[in-house]
């Protein structure tokens, strides 16, 4: 699949189907790249290498605990939104290989 294709997915009758791709938390520095890091990981390595990528970055941000309480809420909040951008990138995987084994 290529950065088309995975695009081509997020439009269902000529409407952009929200993603956790559109949102960051913490800043905007991913969201003004053309293809985000776990994005650019899915789509060169597949979906396997994107669960390894997920799981240490929301390994990371339960983990740490620096600065005030704030900053660890944000982290919290960080790990949900590398779970979310999981979940949507696993269930285009799953209908894929549905779409593949028809």
């Amino acid at each position: 699949m290529n950065k088309q294709d995975l695009e081509n997915e997020m439009f269902d009758d000529n409407r952009r189907i929200p993603s956790a791709l559109d949102k960051q938390v913490g800043g905007s520095h991913y969201k003004s790249m053309a293809v985000q890091p776990l994005e650019n990981t899915y789509l060169t390595l597949g979906y396997e290498a994107l669960r390894g990528a997920c799981y240490c970055k929301t390994d990371k941000y339960l983990r740490r605990m620096k600065g005030d309480f704030a900053k660890h809420v944000e982290d919290i909040g960080k790990a949900v939104h590398i779970l979310q951008v999981q979940l949507e990138l696993a269930t285009r995987e799953m209908e894929k290989r549905n779409r593949e084994t028809k």
